[in-house]
């Protein structure tokens, strides 16, 4: 399947609203392609009727390409995303390694998705995938939106809070695909049943994690005023609005996933 602009504003309407409006020219073009490239993997990893050990595989080919071309090696591309990551880290060997490291926490997040499926993580590790993603996403914004802005752990409090708001809203389609948004702990201390049903119990769960994400949003929101390039601000305020919607949604109904 080929990812362009269509693909973008049906999947991700902020970042393509990002792209349209902030990243023009070569930078946009890059940008859709790295979006592209992480979509097509992320939608390979999510396939469920792929085995785990074919995923795995995958990976490890891709991971390989990708030090292969950093490393300035040739690799033979088979395909329209290889090409385009291609491209991309051509790009970035010439602008300082910038979104290695976005590759490299994105890869460490679809390995982590491989590994939990169908097993409950702990608290420490579905924590730190979160992480993993809004440093990734803070970082790639950062490089295509302002280049010249070093980027900061605490700009990445947003994008952690709007993970964590996205882990509850697909909580229920996860699970019918067998990954599990919530810690083994986090069961154990909320006393909720093994087959997760969605009582009381759970609700409170829900509650707590909702309090949680509006902290973290409070405390992002007032990283992102103090940035000050005008397009990463606007960027990261259509973000948390685009999040704080789906808390709100599950705030009025009764702590309840859909």
């Amino acid at each position: 399947m080929f990812y362009d602009k269509d693909s973008l504003k049906k999947n991700n309407f902020e970042a393509y609203l990002a792209v349209k409006l902030f990243i023009r020219g070569e930078r946009g073009r890059l940008a859709n392609f790295l979006y592209a490239y992480l979509r097509w993997i992320d939608d390979y990893i999510d396939n469920i009727k792929i085995d785990k050990s074919e995923q795995k595989s995958f990976l490890q080919e891709q991971s390989k390409m990708i030090n292969c071309l950093y490393d300035g090696n040739k690799f033979e591309t088979k395909n329209y995303f290889e090409k385009a990551i291609s491209g991309l880290i051509e790009y970035d060997i010439k602008n300082d390694f910038r979104l290695k490291t976005v590759l490299q926490k994105m890869f460490e997040v679809f390995n982590f998705d491989i590994n939990r499926k169908k097993s409950i993580p702990h608290f420490e590790e579905l924590n730190d995938y979160s992480k993993k993603i809004g440093d990734a996403y803070t970082r790639a914004l950062l490089f295509f939106l302002a280049p010249s802005l070093p980027y900061k752990e605490k700009f990445s409090l947003s994008a952690y809070a709007s993970h964590q708001a996205h882990l509850l809203r697909d909580f229920t389609i996860d699970k019918e695909n067998h990954y599990f948004n919530i810690s083994r702990e986090e069961i154990t201390r909320f006393n909720i049943k093994k087959d997760l049903t969605m009582d009381k119990n759970f609700s409170n769960w829900v509650k707590e994690k909702v309090d949680n994400i509006k902290s973290l949003f409070e405390k992002g929101k007032k990283q992102i005023k103090r940035i000050p390039i005008l397009q990463v601000r606007l960027t990261g305020y259509l973000y948390c609005s685009r999040y704080e919607k789906v808390i709100t949604r599950i705030e009025k109904n009764g702590y309840k996933l859909t």
